[in-house]
C-alpha cells in the first residue's frame, strides 16, 4: 500500500471530527491529499526585526523580540482595551486589543518575560503599535523550527477557519512530514 493514501485522521492534531471536516470542507481525505493542498502564498519568518527598524509605512507582516515592561487596561464592558508594552532596547512598541476577544493573549502574558511579537504593524502618534499580534514565549518561538522560516499561508472555508485556520492547517502539514 502506497504511505500516501493513508488516512488524514492519523496525522497529529487531526482525529476523526478534524478528518471528516477537512474532508468535508476541502476534500482531504489522505496524507496525499494533504500535500497536495498547496499554499497560495508564504510569510517569511526568518527575519527578527529589532523595534527601531520597523517604519511608519510598512504594512508587511513582521516580527520582533522584546520584553514585556508593563501592562494597562483602557476602557469598561466589551470596549475594555487591554495594552501590553513591549521594549526591546531600540525602542517600544505596544500590543493593544479588545479583551473580550482577547483574554488568552491577556492571561498568557507576563511583565519581565520576553517574547516574539508577529504581527502587522501600525502607527499611531508616532507610537508603534500591533494589534492582535502571535505572541509566544522566545523559549517556545526558538524550540519550535518549523515557524522559524517560510510558513505557508493555506485556503480554507469559513466552517473550517473557526477550528483549524491556516495556522492549523499549517501545524498539520508540518506534522504530517
Amino acid at each position: 500500500a502506497n504511505y500516501l493514501d493513508n488516512d488524514i485522521k492519523f496525522v497529529a492534531g487531526v482525529g476523526e471530527a478534524r478528518a471528516r471536516l477537512l474532508e468535508k470542507e476541502l476534500g482531504i481525505r489522505t496524507l496525499g491529499d494533504m500535500l497536495c493542498h498547496y499554499p497560495f502564498r508564504y510569510i517569511d519568518r526568518t527575519r527578527i526585526y529589532r523595534i527601531d527598524q520597523i517604519a511608519e509605512g510598512d504594512s508587511a507582516l513582521i516580527q520582533f523580540r522584546g520584553r514585556i515592561t508593563g501592562v494597562s487596561y483602557a476602557g469598561a464592558g466589551r470596549k475594555r482595551r487591554f495594552t501590553a508594552v513591549v521594549n526591546d532596547g531600540s525602542g517600544v512598541a505596544h500590543h493593544d486589543g479588545l479583551v473580550p476577544g482577547n483574554q488568552r493573549i491577556e492571561k498568557r502574558i507576563e511583565v519581565g518575560r520576553e517574547y516574539l511579537i508577529f504581527g502587522r504593524p501600525s502607527f499611531f502618534k508616532g507610537e508603534l503599535s500591533v494589534v492582535h499580534p502571535e505572541i509566544e514565549t522566545i523559549e517556545k518561538a526558538f524550540s519550535r523550527k518549523a515557524e522559524s522560516g517560510l510558513q505557508g499561508i493555506y485556503s480554507s472555508t469559513e466552517r473550517l477557519s473557526s477550528v483549524l485556520g491556516t495556522k492549523g492547517i499549517y501545524t498539520i502539514v508540518c506534522n504530517l512530514w
